[in-house]
Order: C-alpha cells, then sequence, then structure tokens
C-alpha cells in the first residue's frame, strides 16, 4: 500500500506539472488576479514574527498544566509566603 501511494502521488504531481491549471491565478469574469512576491514576503514575515510569541505561551502553558512546575514550586520552595 505504501508503494502505491507513493507512486500515485508522483504521478498526480507529474501529471498537475505539466498542465497551466494551476498557475494561472488570473480570472476575468471575477477580477481575481494573482498575489505578487512582494505580499507573500509580508505574509512570511507576519506568519514568522506571531508563530514565535504563540509558541513560547504554548510552551509555558503546556509546562504549567503538566504539574511539573507545581511540583517545582512546592518542593523547591520557590515562593514563600511573607509570615509575620
Amino acid at each position: 500500500m505504501k508503494n502505491y501511494m507513493a507512486i500515485i502521488t508522483v504521478l498526480f504531481f507529474w501529471l498537475a506539472h505539466g498542465t497551466d491549471f494551476f498557475s494561472v491565478n488570473e480570472s476575468g469574469f471575477a477580477r481575481i488576479q494573482g498575489n505578487s512576491w512582494g505580499w507573500a514576503g509580508i505574509i512570511w514575515i507576519f506568519s514568522t514574527i506571531t508563530y514565535i510569541p504563540l509558541d513560547i505561551l504554548k510552551f509555558i502553558t503546556r509546562y504549567a498544566l503538566t504539574g511539573k512546575s507545581w511540583d517545582n514550586l512546592l518542593e523547591n520552595k520557590v515562593f514563600k509566603l511573607n509570615k509575620n
């Protein structure tokens, strides 16, 4: 089954490469035009800038939800209550 899927995938992309269906982005009746490479670069930069803080937030959330952070807090007495 794996060989079949690999062959079909290669065959599909080889056939799609020879057509102009995927390369033509403009449509006269709908006034649709393809974006320029400048806009593609802006989208890549925006995605990278927003991905990094979200990735850090994801790791912090995962660490907090595993319980390891609470074990570290209680066992190592990182947080001390002010007792008068």
